[in-house]
């Protein structure tokens, strides 16, 4: 086992930045899981956007760019090891990102394995570094939507935007 000095300076040459790393609080979901929080909160639509060959309401383009977000989510879980993404919680606020064990079942990450900092064997710590990798993407995905969709005013604005989404 690796002193615990020895295991941060092991640690900063490949990860910069540990301390960040480590501080998980706000990744801690209800159910004490690591999850990244991206609660929507409607309408992210302009309001003026309405298809008239299509008759798609703005509430309706809403559900299809939150469907958008969680396909895509579950595509960075699986770049990263995950087995999926699901939305958990009330509204499905929390990204969480799912692994498959040995006996196959599915499950979170507990967040209680990651708590005493001082303890972490190299594993966990790069375990945590992939979830951090992982959130800051979920993070930086939720971002874009949640500004560029603001800016859009037709349903070719609105598919151009999906197209991009997909295109990451």
């Amino acid at each position: 086992m690796l002193s615990t000095e020895n295991k941060n300076n092991l640690l900063e040459v490949y990860y910069q930045n540990v301390e960040s790393v480590l501080d998980i609080k706000k990744y801690i979901n209800s159910e004490g899981d690591l999850a990244v929080n991206v609660k929507w909160h409607h309408p992210y639509i302009h309001n003026n956007i309405y298809d008239k060959h299509t008759d798609i309401s703005s509430e309706q383009l809403n559900e299809e760019i939150i469907d958008t977000f969680w396909y895509k989510a579950n595509q960075i879980a699986i770049h990263y090891g995950y087995a999926a993404c699901y939305s958990f919680g009330r509204s499905n606020g929390w990204a969480l990102p799912i692994s498959k064990n040995k006996q196959n079942n599915y499950k979170g990450i507990p967040a209680k394995d990651f708590v005493d900092k001082n303890n972490l064997e190299l594993e966990r710590l790069i375990q945590l570094k992939i979830f951090s990798m992982f959130a800051g993407d979920i993070e930086s995905l939720f971002n874009l939507i949640k500004s560029e969709i603001r800016n859009v005013k037709s349903r070719s604005e609105f598919n151009q935007l999906q197209n991009r989404i997909y295109d990451l």
